[in-house]
């Protein structure tokens, strides 16, 4: 039960970090994707209390804000299933997340080195049914899913105004 809301506490905090950002600028309509992930990952580090893996923001973009709350909640789902079950109590591991843009497509990557999964099976992990859904139907995108290494997901989709 504590794991839940610990989930639906770090959802209703993607949204209200993003307000945040968006409250201190001056453009409402774009929001730097470093910081809003930065404080989204501190945020998830901080109430599942793991400080043991390391976790790297890699971005420049800035972001459409309607784009930024969907990646926002990508980023919670992946980073809080891989803080939870990619690596073993105490051990030393990497999560990096990274957004790129080349001409009008958007490329979001987050990877771990913890312990993977089997991704022929089919995985009924609501985590994922989120992170497929947010990244098809919100973003129109194309999602790739790797479990050997460690997790490795990847989507990409085209710079739109919604």
């Amino acid at each position: 039960m504590e794991q839940t809301l610990g989930h639906i506490e770090n959802r209703i905090m993607s949204i209200s970090h993003l307000y945040s950002l968006l409250y201190t600028k001056h453009n409402l309509s774009y929001i730097n994707a470093y910081e809003y992930f930065s404080l989204l990952v501190d945020n998830i580090q901080n109430t599942l209390q793991n400080k043991e893996i390391d976790i790297q923001v890699k971005t420049d973009i800035e972001l459409y804000s309607e784009v930024a709350v969907y990646c926002g909640f990508i980023i919670n789902e992946a980073v809080s299933n891989a803080l939870q079950h990619a690596f073993k109590v105490a051990e030393k591991g990497t999560i990096i997340i990274g957004l790129d843009k080349k001409d009008t497509t958007y490329h979001l990557t987050i990877h771990d080195d913890g312990k993977g999964f089997d991704s022929t099976k089919n995985h009924e992990s609501l985590g994922l049914i989120i992170i497929e859904s947010l990244a098809t139907y919100q973003l129109h995108g194309v999602l790739e899913i790797e479990g050997i290494h460690g997790i490795h997901i990847n989507i990409r989709w085209e710079e739109r105004h919604v």
